[in-house]
């Protein structure tokens, strides 16, 4: 096809040139060989002398003969699919975390609303309970002149016990009063 394509240049060009010996000389060779229907066609054009449309043929069958072919890339096609496969599974994902999400705000806003008031007392107790031990303790170490190491440590514990209480008592009623708030 290759060559058919050049001998038909070529009878452009001798056109153009208007060397008529050129363009027989180049039916001959094209005659020799098996030629597409189109191209009979152009032959006919040329030996009629009908140059005007043979030029107009040769071009539209140059062009369709050398057209560029647009290219699919199959990998590409797949990894497409693929990543149009995952962004649904992404998707599906998200919804899902999204009810986990709904679900859980609505187990901790029933438990908060059965069992705030309860956990509330329980570390308002247990507040107390690390207050009261922390004011035995600096009782009994202001009656001693010295403290051993070991009444130095168990001082340490109870002030931390205390401040861990006051800590999670007060953030669990902040957060409780919030969650209150909302469900009004």
């Amino acid at each position: 096809m290759q060559n058919i394509i050049k001998r038909l240049e070529l009878i452009k060009v001798a056109i153009t040139l208007e060397e008529s010996s050129i363009i027989a000389t180049q039916i001959e060779l094209l005659q020799l060989v098996t030629l597409p229907e189109q191209v009979q066609e152009i032959i006919k054009h040329l030996t009629a002398l009908d140059y005007s449309l043979a030029l107009q043929m040769i071009t539209q069958f140059i062009n369709d003969q050398t057209q560029l072919m647009p290219y699919e890339d199959t990998e590409l096609t797949a990894l497409k699919m693929e990543l149009h496969g995952l962004e649904l599974q992404i998707a599906t994902l998200n919804a899902e975390k999204d009810e986990y999400i709904c679900s859980v705000g609505q187990f901790n806003a029933v438990y908060s609303q059965r069992l705030g008031a309860k956990i509330n007392e329980l570390l308002l107790l247990r507040l107390q309970l690390a207050q009261f031990l922390l004011d035995k303790l600096e009782k009994e170490n202001d009656s001693l002149d010295e403290q051993s190491p070991e009444q130095q440590e168990e001082q340490q514990q109870a002030e931390q016990q205390y401040q861990d209480a006051q800590s999670d008592f007060d953030s669990f009623t902040e957060d409780f009063a919030e969650q209150q708030q909302n469900l009004r």
